[in-house]
């Protein structure tokens, strides 16, 4: 079995406008039949039929854990709380330490953040004793989201520059280490540094370009066209904006086309090119008014 990673798309930041930040969470790869089923009830029977405290039954808890993730986070806990019950029974330990990794986010999800970074913590140890380096790559990157809801930026840079170190270890590029690299751009941009926001934003642009992933790679150049403008350097905003309403229309992403149209014509507003401007801001009032309508 092997570590992978599996991502969890969070409620934005009101201070967070152009990208969607991402709770990186690590969970084991489940290679047997009863890892395929989602359904509840399945889960359910198959653990009625396995009531020994072992790998296979911490497994199907964690599976079934992960059921309540988007719906009702609250009932995941007992399930996690079952395997970390019989840890010591357990060989294969990424089952435990993805448990407490999985009990983090809930808590995170349930603004618990106290709990989820003791959870976080637990987990974290745990990867790093058993030499799992995709897990505590995770585990960072989840500390950071829950130092970022506690508005405590610092505390939510370190963590993911940590993250981020873990995951320059791991052979090959992916989404989930150009995420952490992005939101590491994103507080870099609120913090006001710009050049090593950008920096970050422009590795996040080159991983997103070779997994071929368009929408990341849009998302990567918005920001790098938000912080041009910032900078006053309204000409390298227009044509990094440029370069992502193309990417955005090659994937036909009406959300990226209407946002990155409406933010094309705030550049060229600052440029002083008022026709281009309003006529961009007309055609991003039609597109996000065709978006509200469904």
């Amino acid at each position: 079995m092997q570590t992978v990673i599996k991502i969890i798309f969070s409620d934005t930041p009101k201070f967070y406008r152009y990208l969607v930040l991402v709770l990186v969470l690590c969970a084991i790869n489940l290679s047997t039949a009863y890892s395929q089923t989602k359904q509840i009830d399945s889960l359910a029977m198959l653990l009625k039929q396995h009531p020994d405290q072992d790998d296979r039954r911490g497994t199907l808890l964690f599976e079934l854990s992960t059921q309540w993730l988007h719906t009702d986070p609250k009932k995941a806990i007992p399930y996690l709380d079952q395997v970390i019950s019989f840890q010591n029974k357990i060989k294969y330990k990424a089952i435990v330490a993805s448990s407490y990794r999985v009990k983090g986010v809930m808590q995170y999800l349930l603004a618990m953040y106290p709990e989820a970074l003791v959870s976080l913590n637990e987990a974290y140890r745990l990867d790093k004793l058993y030499k799992l380096p995709a897990g505590e790559a995770g585990d960072r990157a989840n500390m950071g989201m829950v130092y970022l809801a506690l508005s405590n930026m610092p505390r939510a840079l370190t963590n993911y520059l940590a993250a981020a170190k873990i995951f320059s270890t791991i052979k090959g590029p992916n989404n989930e280490a150009t995420t952490v690299y992005a939101n590491i751009g994103i507080i870099y941009m609120q913090m006001n540094d710009f050049d090593k926001a950008t920096e970050h934003f422009i590795k996040t642009r080159d991983i997103y370009k070779h997994l071929n992933n368009k929408i990341g790679e849009a998302n990567a150049l918005g920001n790098m066209a938000i912080i041009a403008s910032k900078k006053k350097d309204y000409h390298t905003a227009v044509t990094y904006s440029k370069m992502a309403l193309k990417l955005h229309e090659e994937v036909a992403s009406k959300l990226g086309i209407a946002r990155e149209t409406g933010n094309l014509s705030g550049y060229y507003g600052n440029l002083g090119q008022f026709d281009e401007g309003i006529k961009l801001g007309l055609k991003a009032a039609e597109l996000n008014k065709a978006l509200s309508q469904g």
